[in-house]
């Protein structure tokens, strides 16, 4: 995952929430916070590329 957010830019956004959720445990409270964070950042950014690539097409 940390390679495809790479290639879109979005490294200083995530790598923050990537690294605590490697880094947690089982029964990290954090766990689901950081999980909805990276999801609404990647569909936010999936929204931003569909609409750039719809004006290419």
């Amino acid at each position: 995952m940390k390679t495809s957010i790479g290639i879109m830019g979005l490294t200083p956004l995530l790598s923050e929430y990537l690294d605590q959720l490697e880094e947690a445990g089982p029964k990290s409270v954090d766990l689901l916070s950081c999980v909805n964070t990276v999801k609404n950042i990647c569909l936010g950014a999936l929204q931003e590329a569909k609409a750039v690539y719809s004006k290419l097409v």
